[in-house]
């Protein structure tokens, strides 16, 4: 062996020794899959009738598809984080009766987990490589586990997750069909799984991040049918905070630069979860990049330290100032709190984080900071179509708390109204609108909740105004807790 490589080989064990070095580092294996509001039986794909009470409305046709971390261990392999479950997809179709299916999807990482391997990078868990593929490949492939996200893109149906690949589903059958190709230079690109739509335009606008001796925040768009990419702004940054939503306006992208980052260079033949490499620096402050979506011209401001999952809703005010409504953390301890391992010996931490709005102005440093909700939520939703980037009155989310065995479905406006059912644990709210309504809160709720210790499952439909119950449709089987997913009206 020569000395160059034997340099390079003390330079991976130090590394190595930075690293975790197997698959199941906790002395034990952990399957979230047993655990409320985790559990799932994926024993059984077929369709199935809900049993419905109460009347669905006759304009609500369509499907929920929602994706989930269903799987967290399957031979050797187990995830490390709960946001590296591989993932399932599951459906509500709507029209004569409800109907449910779901299905786990067939990926890279999950032929792999599989068979033991963990070669890919994901989110918190370790990748298993050895020497030469670490020297071969510095940077290793990125998980394509679309556990993230559903959306439309143009005709297709598409599962994202955070990183270069997303997957085209078949709404029928369930299953992911083809990866999505773009025919641009950006290949490598890792992209958010929290896309916006600018309606007016017909436009998909994004961020994606570009890792590299010079890594760049990079914003583009597309129309929604096409798959080549066209770079707005390119922003870049010494150090990478964590990136899992953004703001945007008709005339802006404001990105968030949490202080919860890390130096790209550590990921070189590193072995261990991506969020491992990041360290959270409260004395930093968060930096608010306001991007010009015309000209790509960049302004900074400061607000306070913190950690955000989800933005809420953002809009230009009429004095020429912009504010971003967000779930806002007060440190960036909630990402380690999600692990396997924590939430195995703790519970699912509460997800209530305040709701706080920032607004920034040109030539003021200091973003202003108010407080609209002291007890929040998180998997915010507006009313997309009519206030995604406007001024919006209403909003909603899911309040989750005692170990993740209790939850409400909350509606944030001139006053706070919840829903809640006792045993049951939902996620995300979903607002579909009314065909021709108005308000902004004229149409339905549709979210899914699981029951903590019982195989029942339910969507149920709420009245996005008052949140009382329209329908309830119920699937003798537990569905996990995921995080986002869209209604595709029929």
């Amino acid at each position: 062996m020569g000395a160059s490589t034997a340099n390079l080989q003390a330079g991976l064990s130090r590394q190595r020794s930075r690293d975790v070095g197997d698959i199941a580092p906790f002395g034990g294996r952990i399957d979230l899959a047993t655990r409320a509001p985790f559990r799932s039986r994926l024993d059984d794909e077929a369709v199935r009738d809900a049993t419905v009470r109460g009347t669905v409305p006759d304009w609500l046709h369509g499907e929920l598809v929602r994706t989930a971390p269903a799987v967290f261990a399957t031979g050797a392999w187990q995830a490390h984080h709960w946001f590296d479950g591989l993932g399932m997809l599951y459906a509500f179709r709507v029209g004569d009766g409800v109907s449910f299916r779901q299905k786990v999807l067939d990926t890279a990482v999950s032929k792999a987990a599989r068979k033991g391997r963990a070669p890919r990078a994901s989110f918190g868990s370790p990748i298993v490589r050895s020497f030469w593929q670490r020297v071969i490949a510095p940077i290793p492939a990125i998980t394509d586990n679309p556990n993230v996200n559903v959306v439309a893109l143009g005709d297709a149906v598409v599962a994202l997750t955070e990183g270069p690949h997303q997957w085209e589903v078949d709404r029928k059958t369930l299953n992911v069909t083809k990866t999505v190709e773009y025919q641009d230079e950006h290949r490598n690109l890792v992209m958010l799984a929290h896309p916006h739509f600018d309606f007016a335009r017909n436009r998909v606008v994004n961020l994606g991040v570009r890792i590299g001796p010079r890594t760049q925040i990079v914003l583009f768009e597309h129309a929604p049918e096409a798959r080549r990419r066209e770079v707005v702004a390119r922003l870049p940054v010494g150090r990478l905070p964590y990136l899992h939503s953004f703001g945007l306006t008709d005339r802006h992208a404001l990105v968030i630069g949490h202080p919860f980052d890390m130096r790209p260079l550590d990921l070189l033949w590193s072995n261990r979860g991506f969020i491992d490499h990041f360290a959270y620096r409260p004395r930093e402050g968060t930096t608010l990049w306001l991007i010009d979506r015309k000209d790509g011209t960049i302004r900074t401001h400061a607000a306070p330290a913190g950690f955000v999952f989800h933005v809420v809703n953002v809009f230009e005010g009429q004095d020429g100032s912009t504010s971003i409504d967000l779930a806002f953390y007060p440190d960036a301890s909630i990402v380690k709190a999600l692990s396997t391992e924590s939430l195995a010996k703790r519970g699912l931490p509460d997800l209530l984080p305040p709701i706080v709005r920032w607004t920034v102005r040109e030539g003021v440093r200091d973003a202003r900071v108010e407080t609209l909700l002291e007890r929040g939520f998180e998997f915010p939703c507006v009313s997309y179509k009519k206030t995604s980037g406007r001024r919006h009155a209403v909003s909603w989310g899911a309040r989750i708390w005692a170990a993740g065995t209790r939850s409400s479905v909350v509606r944030l406006g001139t006053d706070e109204r919840t829903f809640e059912e006792a045993g049951f644990v939902f996620g995300e709210p979903v607002f579909v609108a009314r065909p021709g309504s108005e308000r902004e809160d004229d149409g339905v709720l549709v979210t899914v909740g699981s029951h903590t210790n019982a195989d029942r499952s339910a969507m149920v439909v709420l009245d996005a105004g008052t949140l009382d119950v329209k329908a309830w449709a119920e699937v003798p089987l537990p569905i996990p807790l995921g995080f986002h997913g869209s209604f595709f009206r029929a």
